[in-house]
């Protein structure tokens, strides 16, 4: 399938490298919208695109050779009209995404670093999803919520997470992440921001399956951490679009949040459960 991306104002060189860029941006956002493992290796021909086919060779105990074949194509499972029909009923979010995405483009935005920010996240988790290692795609994930709310360093990463779930979800960090969950807001972001630390500064293996636990033995799973990102992301360009309908929008993630906030309490509504893994 093919693409066609438009860019203006750029050398051609440059054009080539903000057409690829912006089409990885947009396969992030169809992931968002439409996840699940079989969604994951969705690519660029030119990118990082999984071959096709498969085939694995074994040698026997009698000496003879075994045979193996898969296919690997992306999304296999679902039919182009299932899909369709998720983009479809998913319309305004992959509108909002679209805004996101424009902005990077025609560099038109009243808030640039707010819609940069986005992009960088979204780019992040699209490249989260390809990593076939928990470890890596764990710390590609918790980078895309860094990216996001540029967080700057690790300190900087729990304090945007634990803020992340006080204006999207209402949540402290004493709350449980969920209502039948015994893990708090604090035990959680902790151990996202952990395993991101320790597999990148070679204390955790990377070629482990397992991922490492916090201070209070709590470890987070690939499914919690992308659920985790996949939210936030939605979330965020939604509210971002109401931010900038305001008319004069402060461009910055405290000011973004604190409007959010405000909102909220101007408009009394029921609290958002935080996200669960399915």
């Amino acid at each position: 399938m093919g693409a066609f991306v438009k860019v203006t104002g750029r050398p051609p060189e440059e054009s080539i490298r903000a057409a690829d860029l912006s089409t990885d941006i947009a396969l992030a956002a169809i992931q968002l919208l439409s996840p699940g493992d079989e969604m994951r290796t969705i690519a660029r021909a030119s990118a990082r695109a999984t071959p096709v086919w498969r085939v694995d060779i074994s040698r026997t105990e009698g000496g003879g050779f075994s045979e193996g074949t898969r296919i690997q194509a992306p999304a296999l499972a679902r039919s182009l009209e299932l899909i369709e029909h998720h983009i479809r009923e998913a319309e305004p979010s992959l509108r909002s995404m679209g805004q996101r995405l424009a902005a990077f483009l025609d560099a038109s935005s009243p808030v640039p670093d707010l819609d940069e920010a986005w992009c960088n996240a979204a780019y992040w988790y699209h490249k989260a999803l390809a990593e076939t290692l928990d470890t890596v795609a764990v710390a590609k994930l918790e980078t895309a919520i860094e990216a996001l709310f540029r967080a700057e360093n690790m300190s900087g990463s729990k304090r945007r997470l634990h803020e992340s779930f006080d204006v999207f979800f209402g949540l402290s960090r004493t709350d449980t992440i969920t209502p039948n969950s015994s893990v708090t807001v604090e035990q959680f972001a902790e151990a996202i921001t952990t395993a991101r630390s320790r597999v990148l500064h070679g204390t955790w293996p990377t070629l482990q399956f397992d991922l490492p636990a916090n201070k209070s033995s709590q470890a987070v799973s690939y499914s919690d951490v992308e659920l985790l990102t996949r939210v936030l992301l939605l979330c965020f360009s939604i509210q971002l679009d109401a931010y900038i309908a305001t008319g004069n929008p402060i461009d910055t993630t405290d000011a973004f949040f604190a409007w959010i906030k405000a909102e909220r309490s101007a408009k009394p509504a029921s609290v958002a459960a935080a996200p669960t893994a399915s």
